[in-house]
């Protein structure tokens, strides 16, 4: 599961959609914009939460061009309920809402995720009034000059007074394209090797290639919201190190990023046999993860500190960061196996995998903050089975 929010234009009409789906929060949440009233100047929001554990509290806030938060709606869940709102929102005379976010709150939850903002008003409508104004302005000076020239006949007419000049609109630019999380592991099927890249990004189309030493293209597939891509390696290539990078676009603005991706250990020759069986499979490089910000030059996250086996503890190499973080450990359902605490700047966590007489998918989330909100990061993980 790869936490991705659809990034929509701001300036779409109706239909502007945001869904949430955070299975092992069991919160799911959907904000769109249902109608756009043009002559009152407002759009109809309609607001659905839904939560499967615990009592959930959910508003709109719109943010404007100074930073001022506007609350423009909330709604109040129930435990294992569904609850909606409707509600108009009205653009600001100042100018459109620089960002709209819906604030998710519970007692262990907290997620801001990005809500459509309300089109800005056309440009159209201010020429509109001004010329109304303009025409009945002269209108009202024409009739009154034979009055005026009747009473006092030397008296000359006052000048016609200008038509009031309105500012253009500003229109906020979109953010540009950024990569948050990219990594990719190599994995054997029956029909063959292939490679498995998760990431999270903020685009609106791109791709996912394996590259050789070279850099020349191997193989490639197209960006999607789903948040993950497999790729078949060739045969010529599986015992040979490649290069995993997505490329992805947003506007006129690129992002680019990639990740070594090792030979399995099983096709790669040892260069000596180990002499304590305990150290079996520890000699396996860690899968490589690029940054959680394409703006950090080195290092990532989190990486995983020689070989995941099961029964083990598993030991996590960790980005310092300012804030405390919170790591879990989950099965493919998103049930928590194990989870830790991490102090802000440490380097290091540790979790306890579970035993198991055969290779078992797991998941890693990493929840910290990040620009004054909570990020989750989830990369997939596989256990060998204990020797």
């Amino acid at each position: 599961m790869n936490a991705i929010v659809p990034y929509r234009r701001s300036d779409l009409r109706r239909g502007a959609s945001s869904v949430l789906q955070f299975a092992s929060g069991g919160v799911a949440a959907d904000v769109r914009v249902e109608r756009v009233d043009r002559r009152n100047g407002c759009s109809w929001y309609t607001l659905k939460l839904g939560t499967h554990d615990g009592a959930l509290s959910g508003r709109l806030v719109g943010v404007r061009r100074g930073g001022d938060v506007d609350e423009l709606g909330s709604v109040e869940v129930a435990p294992g309920s569904v609850g909606n709102a409707r509600f108009a929102v009205t653009t600001p005379r100042t100018g459109a809402y620089q960002a709209m976010y819906l604030e998710i709150c519970g007692d262990d939850v907290m997620l801001r995720v990005e809500a459509p903002r309300p089109p800005a008003p056309k440009p159209f409508s201010a020429l509109k009034a001004g010329a109304s104004l303009l025409v009945v302005g002269i209108a009202l000076s024409c009739a009154a000059i034979p009055f005026a020239s009747a009473r006092e006949p030397n008296r000359v007419p006052p000048p016609l007074a200008a038509a009031p000049v309105h500012a253009a609109p500003v229109i906020a630019l979109a953010n540009p394209a950024r990569i948050l999380s990219f990594s990719a592991r190599r994995d054997d099927a029956p029909g063959g090797e292939t490679v498995l890249a998760s990431y999270l990004a903020v685009a609106d189309r791109g791709t996912i290639a394996l590259l050789d030493d070279a850099g020349t293209v191997i193989t490639s597939g197209a960006f999607s919201r789903v948040g993950t891509i497999r790729l078949r390696v060739p045969k010529a290539f599986r015992a040979l190190p490649m290069t995993a990078q997505i490329t992805v676009h947003r506007g006129k603005s690129k992002a680019v990023s990639s990740v070594s991706v090792p030979p399995n250990a099983a096709q790669t020759p040892a260069p000596s046999p180990s002499p304590s069986p305990s150290a079996a499979g520890l000699d396996v490089a860690p899968e490589g993860i690029t940054p959680i910000d394409t703006s950090v030059a080195d290092g990532g996250l989190v990486a995983v500190d020689g070989h995941a086996v099961s029964g083990r503890p598993l030991h996590l190499s960790v980005a310092p960061q300012p804030s405390a973080m919170h790591v879990e450990l989950q099965d493919e359902t998103g049930t928590t196996l194990a989870e830790s605490d991490i102090a802000a700047g440490a380097k290091h966590a540790v979790l306890q995998l579970p035993p198991a007489s055969k290779p078992a998918n797991y998941l890693i989330a990493v929840h910290y903050t990040h620009n004054g909100g909570e990020e989750t990061v989830i990369r997939t993980l596989v256990a060998a089975p204990a020797p």
